[in-house]
């Protein structure tokens, strides 16, 4: 598993799109994906909260951080 994880999301992070083309994999802070030759923006309000993905397969402490600040 651990490898399939590494082959499929390794990614390079990037704080913006200049140094985009040097890579095969990268994602900006601002949500533009290259995967080889696709390019995708992911527009969405709120991409860059953490509050909206758990990492790992435990996500009691944003279930817990929800009801504390009565997101839902």
């Amino acid at each position: 598993m651990q490898q399939q994880v590494i082959q499929q999301f390794s990614y390079v992070c990037l704080n913006d799109e200049k140094t985009l083309e040097r890579y095969d994999k990268a994602i900006t802070i601002n949500g533009l994906v290259k995967n080889r030759n696709r390019h995708e923006k992911d527009d969405r309000q709120g991409g860059n909260d953490a509050g909206r993905y758990v990492m790992g397969w435990n996500n009691e402490r944003k279930k817990r951080r929800s009801l504390r600040t009565g997101i839902n």
